[in-house]
């Protein structure tokens, strides 16, 4: 037996494989918690970007509620449309009305 097959059969052998195998394990499993641990992480600034972005978006909510509020309490608008759409209509009826009488 070589000298490598007769350290892998004594007792030392046999710890130091296992430690060795204990040590590798180790490392594997410390990897998947410090993964774990980002993947958490970048989850949880997710979460806070998006909850950032609703509370944002209800205080622009509200800011145009409010403007419109205030707008609408206002009461100033102007009537130019309406007499302009009445005198129009106004002398359409009149020319209407001198059309019939020359028609006569």
């Amino acid at each position: 037996m070589s000298w490598f097959g007769s350290f892998l059969n004594s007792e030392a052998g046999g710890q130091t494989i296992g430690s060795l195998v204990g040590l590798g394990t180790g490392l594997i499993v410390n990897n998947q918690v410090k993964q774990n641990a980002k993947a958490e992480a970048n989850n949880a600034q997710a979460l806070a970007d998006k909850q950032l972005q609703s509370q944002q978006l209800a205080y622009q909510t509200a800011q145009l509620q409010l403007q419109a509020q205030q707008g609408a309490g206002s009461g100033t608008k102007s009537n130019t449309g309406l007499y302009v759409g009445l005198g129009v209509g106004g002398a359409v009826i009149l020319g209407l009305v001198v059309y019939l009488a020359v028609k006569k």
